[in-house]
């Protein structure tokens, strides 16, 4: 009998019901905020690179066509890392991954004016691609959890400017 009096004793208890009502949220809890981290940092990455890029096309509209080997060097180096010379870090992770891609190209649009401040219907654009892996603040769990790589893409365009 005073066995029995004991368990019920403890079925009505109610100490500690807090404790396991936390342990059985705190991995949703985690995850939701390991989640809202990553998507953070991700938006962060990409809105580095939607910058960088547009420097890099801005820097190559200010250059002499055709670009030459050392103008696309410069350019690249503005890309990914920050400065014509290229020396510091890479502004994005992923720039040191083997994947990581950037094209460069120049292009003429036809105007359809017949008449054009630039005495010619052809306007050079330089455009500018970039696939970029995004690297994780903790590594592979994305990967783990079945999610996937994620690849940055990004472009832009801009007109030639001159000298």
């Amino acid at each position: 009998m005073p066995m029995l009096n004991s368990i019920k004793r403890f079925i009505k208890s109610v100490s500690g019901s807090s404790a396991v009502e936390f342990a059985l949220y705190l991995p949703i809890l985690l995850l939701l905020v390991i989640g809202t981290t990553e998507v953070g940092y991700a938006i962060s990455q990409s809105v580095m690179l939607e910058k960088s890029i547009r420097s890099g096309a801005l820097y190559a509209a200010r250059s002499d066509l055709p670009l030459s080997a050392a103008s696309i060097t410069a350019v690249t180096n503005v890309i990914q890392k920050g400065n014509s010379n290229g020396t510091g870090n890479f502004l994005i992770d992923g720039w040191s991954d083997t994947a990581a891609t950037l094209t460069i190209t120049v292009s003429n649009y036809t105007l359809t004016t017949s008449s054009s401040v630039l005495g010619s219907d052809q306007l050079p654009v330089i455009t500018i691609t970039a696939r970029v892996p995004y690297q994780p603040i903790l590594g592979n769990l994305m990967t783990d959890l079945g999610l996937g790589n994620i690849t940055l893409s990004l472009s832009h365009e801009q007109a030639h400017i001159g000298v």
